[in-house]
């Protein structure tokens, strides 16, 4: 067996677990940026639906003058 190149079983979990700590975080990440893009969205949506609504509006009332 090559000592130089072998790894204990140690070094193995170390290495697993830091990947799962890793893959955690990315996880998280993606949910918090997930959360702020949606409430992006809502508040846009919000500010924006009376403006909309108030163009439609006037459009099809004016449409045929």
């Amino acid at each position: 067996r090559d000592l130089v190149r072998s790894r204990g079983l140690g070094d193995v979990y170390k290495r697993q677990v830091i990947m799962s700590i890793h893959t955690s975080i990315d996880y998280a990440l993606e949910y918090v940026i997930a959360q702020i893009l949606w409430y992006q969205l809502i508040f846009f949506l919000i500010s924006y639906t009376p403006f909309i609504v108030e163009k439609v509006y006037e459009y099809y009332i004016y449409k045929d003058c």
